[in-house]
């Protein structure tokens, strides 16, 4: 029971204190003055978005399928037996490995 009332003590002590630091923080505050607002250029759609050559999201796709490749044989390197070799199979199917 001691244990128990201790504890409580404790964690109302914790709220308290963790209330106390949120009180404290406050939102930005935006200037009243329209003037002292900065203007963001409007977005370009030509900007925004670039056209990625088809070459080199192949060449990320296939790195990236490496690497999960990669990854997959480790995970199946915990596994023994027909456990390991199930899950190498697995991999090398989803990966396009062979």
């Amino acid at each position: 029971m001691k244990n128990l009332s201790i504890s409580a003590v404790a964690l109302a002590i914790g709220l308290a204190f963790s209330a106390g630091s949120m009180a404290q923080v406050q939102p930005k505050q935006v200037p009243a003055d329209s003037k002292t607002m900065t203007k963001e250029a409007p977005a370009d759609s030509k900007t925004m978005t670039k056209e990625v050559p088809a070459d080199v999201r192949k060449d990320a796709a296939t790195e990236k399928r490496d690497a999960d490749y990669k990854l997959a044989k480790e995970k199946c390197d915990a596994f023994m037996g027909d456990a390991k070799a199930s899950c190498m199979t697995d991999a090398k199917t989803r990966y396009g490995k062979s």
